[in-house]
């Protein structure tokens, strides 16, 4: 008897039946504006900007593509003390998150997910996920940049050939020759293309729109991809100052750009937020209200948790903490912070990470070491192949597969992951310890190098595992792990 399974190949089965979805008689957007008004002057005066969704009759989805923020922005540009056109600045990658500190998601007194720089997180998540992304993203704003410069020149040393005298038809010489530009930065130039449109004159305001799912801020919308009826919730987004805004945008040595300075002229235009709702058939609708009426929802998802820690100068840096819910995975970004490899200023380019010649990166959960070997790095001496295969590893356990090449890793963008997926059953509501541990080989004497900055701050998300048991008629929560 043969071990192997016995496949009938598709084409033998002339008599199946063709199915449609027909789940659902149809969709609807639906617009929530902030509480306090959608006009320029109190988006851009507001430290707070809530969105307030009044659970109703109708089922959302807070997972779908179609269910996030959409954002416009404007903005002038300037070569020196005056307004041009044509300078070579614009919004950065993923500007539009950017412009916040915090981003919360409460349900009713709860809040279940509270992300620190939103724009770092989703940052590092959108590098986890496929080369196909780098399109797909530009929807949101995200444009990576592909150097360290802000370079618009994809070819170098171009010029004209002179034609020998005495050259035969047999012998025609190249009209040019060039070489490839390797500073040239496509996502730049692309943000340029999409951002700095042609205007009639120097000061005239560009207007900018982009739209942010929800699933790229929250662990819980992207996680719970299922329909929600009756619920009510808040999404609070805790803005920068306008003279942070420096973090959303990128250019060349002396130009300037003005976003949020100069009250209802530039900045945030307007934020709405739109909720896809869903109709299924009634006959399936009535069977999901019995669910919904007749007792409690477990809910799971990874909850996103951000958070700067200041590691100025030092060379070995240590994060200690008890936490309820469970670790899973976690990313660390370092950005230099002072002197010439400051990326604080609009001419430094924030959404880029330096590798500060990283040693090694440890996690401790309860005793259990993660990675249970340290990497043992020299980012000088190109070793850092530990690194790279572990962020590879955790990109595709997320379901991507990374979109960076061994260089961008090591130059543009590494970001050091750790798998703490696997770890012994943890009782509800147990305290967990964790802490997390690095060390650089050295640290440098000045803040000149763009890679090996000597003071830096770190950004660690982790993704942690939690469930909550949810009493969607009495808008009530409770936290299982």
């Amino acid at each position: 008897m043969s071990i192997m399974t016995n496949i009938i190949p598709n084409y033998y089965n002339i008599g199946e039946k063709i199915e449609n979805d027909n789940s659902t008689e149809y969709s609807q957007i639906f617009q929530v504006l902030p509480s306090d008004g959608n006009k320029a002057s109190t988006l851009n005066s507001t430290q707070v900007i809530t969105f307030s969704y009044k659970g109703d009759q109708k089922y959302c989805r807070l997972s779908s593509p179609r269910t996030g923020f959409r954002i416009r922005g404007a903005f002038l540009t300037k070569i020196g003390a005056n307004n041009r056109r044509n300078a070579q600045i614009t919004l950065s990658s993923n500007w539009a998150l950017h412009l916040f500190r915090l981003a919360e998601f409460r349900i009713g007194s709860e809040s279940i997910e509270a992300v620190e720089h939103p724009g770092i997180s989703s940052d590092i998540l959108y590098h986890t996920k496929g080369t196909e992304f780098k399109d797909d993203g530009q929807l949101l704003g995200f444009f990576p940049d592909s150097s360290q410069t802000a370079d618009t020149n994809p070819l170098s040393n171009f010029k004209f050939n002179d034609a020998p005298a005495n050259f035969s038809a047999s012998a025609v010489p190249s009209p040019c020759t060039a070489s490839t530009n390797s500073a040239f930065n496509s996502g730049f130039k692309k943000r340029l293309e999409a951002y700095n449109y042609d205007v009639a004159g120097d000061d005239i305001v560009r207007e900018v729109e982009v739209f942010v799912p929800l699933s790229c801020i929250f662990g819980f919308c992207e996680d719970y991809d299922k329909l929600i009826k009756f619920l009510s919730f808040d999404i609070n987004l805790h803005r920068f100052s306008s003279a942070e805004y420096t973090k959303c945008v990128y250019g060349v040595e002396g130009t300037a750009i003005v976003f949020g300075q100069e009250g209802e002229t530039t900045g945030l235009k307007s934020m709405i937020l739109e909720i896809e709702q869903v109709f299924p058939v009634p006959t399936l609708s009535v069977e999901l209200d019995k669910i919904y009426t007749q007792g409690n929802l477990e809910i799971g998802f990874l909850q996103r948790e951000g958070r700067l820690y200041p590691v100025n100068n030092a060379q070995t840096y240590e994060v200690n903490m008890t936490k309820k819910s469970i670790p899973r995975f976690l990313f660390a970004i370092f950005h230099g912070k002072s002197g010439n490899a400051s990326q604080l200023t609009a001419l430094s380019n924030y959404q880029l990470f330096r590798n500060v010649d990283l040693k090694y990166i440890q996690c401790n959960v309860d005793n259990q070491i993660y990675p249970n070997i340290q990497q043992n790095a020299e980012f000088k001496k190109n070793i850092f192949s530990k690194f790279y295969q572990e962020y590879l590893t955790v990109c595709r356990k997320l379901g991507g597969d990374g979109s960076m090449s061994f260089s961008e890793y090591k130059d543009l963008y590494p970001i050091f992951a750790v798998d703490m997926t696997n770890q012994k059953e943890k009782l509800n509501n147990t305290s967990i310890n964790f802490s997390i541990s690095i060390s650089r080989n050295t640290v440098e004497a000045n803040d000149d190098a763009f890679n090996l900055p000597k003071n830096v701050d770190m950004y660690v998300l982790a993704l942690n595992e939690v469930k909550y048991s949810m009493d969607v008629m009495h808008q009530t929560l409770k936290r299982l792990a």
